[in-house]
């Protein structure tokens, strides 16, 4: 296993590793190390850490430094499953050794590419960074590659969502082969009493890279409207890191860090702990495949509010909690967010629906290893 979508991956792993007789090994990056790589082992799960330079389009360094200590160990294992932009060079060399290959396919590039080409040009101009424009033009397209070569290649292919499935079919054609849509499983946790709220409690919260297409901007864009009409002590808290964090710092300087506070990386669980606390989470997003982090604030009962884009719809038959607006329509998030405020006492039901369960989830991908050991 090839990590890559870290919570997608530390889930499946530690869930596999308890289940009889299933050995796993997980194959990731640590830019921080100067060694080649090192193993930690728990029970039957092991991590190996692979030393790369952190530079632009990483997977391509990682697959580079990586290829020979990768090779050597998929020759012991039945199973090999990746995240396709990770290791999709080195697709024909487990090939060819005999090993059979799963995919997660967690969203597709090009439809990624399409949305950001379409975006207003005042926001591209205002948002974009020169990182923007290398992974739209260099790491965008090795990454089409990638999913084209995995999508070809891959022995099964699982994707994280219908309109994952549906866009790669629309992109890429049907293909041979064995493929299912499986959601990532989720859990939550109690909540905590850890952070610092005002009294007023209407604090909001955006969880993600911090990235143009992630739509970080607009959350903060919102919650600055927002507090154009309610003169109170709310805050917006935002969880994650990417290279927007200083434009966005210095656009909305004005508020920081009194309203709004970059929090930055935390440990899960006690982000977990966290979410409960809040009103809602502002999560307008231009594309996903299958977020877990909104997934897990609209299992533990927290209103979402996001842009009516054609992935989110599909999350909006399943979740009665999650509420669109027209795409870019900042004024309506805002207006949105002084609805929600003036909502006391809003019992919040807890419940993660079947598909999203994490035993479950761990027991369908089991399900599909079996189907090539036997």
């Amino acid at each position: 296993m090839f990590g890559g979508i870290a919570t997608y991956v530390k889930e499946l792993a530690e869930g596999l590793s308890q289940c009889k007789d299933i050995h796993v090994t997980v194959v990731a990056g640590r830019c921080d190390r100067h060694d080649i790589y090192y193993e930690r082992e728990k029970e039957n799960l092991t991590i190996v850490r692979l030393w790369f330079p952190n530079k632009p389009i990483r997977p391509l360094w990682f697959q580079f430094f990586g290829k020979k200590i990768i090779l050597k160990l998929a020759r012991y294992h039945n199973i090999i499953h990746i995240n396709p932009s990770d290791c999709s060079s080195l697709l024909p060399h487990l090939k060819k050794i005999g090993k059979y290959i799963i995919s997660t396919f967690h969203g597709s590039m090009l439809e990624q590419l399409k949305l950001f080409a379409s975006s207003p040009t005042r926001d591209l101009v205002k948002y974009s960074t020169l990182q923007d424009i290398v992974f739209n033009t260099i790491r965008g397209q090795q990454m089409v590659l990638s999913e084209q070569l995995s999508y070809d290649l891959s022995d099964y292919s699982i994707f994280v969502a219908k309109h994952v499935m549906e866009e790669f079919t629309h992109y890429y054609g049907s293909r041979r082969g064995l493929r299912k849509i499986i959601y990532p499983g989720i859990k939550y946790k109690k909540t905590a009493n850890d952070l610092p709220f005002t009294e007023s409690g209407n604090n909001f919260f955006y969880t993600g890279r911090l990235f143009f297409l992630k739509g970080p901007q607009y959350s903060l864009e919102a919650f600055r409207k927002y507090l154009e009409y309610e003169k109170n002590m709310s805050e917006l808290h935002i969880y994650g890191e990417g290279p927007l964090m200083h434009r966005l710092k210095i656009a909305f300087k004005d508020h920081v860090p009194q309203k709004i506070k970059f929090l930055g990386m935390i440990e899960r669980h006690k982000y977990l702990k966290r979410i409960p606390l809040y009103k809602a989470m502002i999560f307008p997003s231009l594309y996903e495949g299958c977020p877990i982090s909104m997934i897990e604030a609209l299992s533990a009962g927290i209103l979402v509010l996001s842009f009516n884009t054609q992935w989110i719809r599909e999350f909006k038959d399943i979740f009665n909690n999650l509420y669109v607006v027209k795409i870019y329509d900042v004024e309506k998030l805002a207006t949105s967010l002084i609805n929600i405020t003036a909502m006391n006492n809003v019992k919040r039901a807890k419940n993660i629906p079947s598909d999203f369960k994490s035993e479950k989830f761990v027991e369908k991908v089991k399900n599909v290893y079996l189907e090539f050991i036997k």
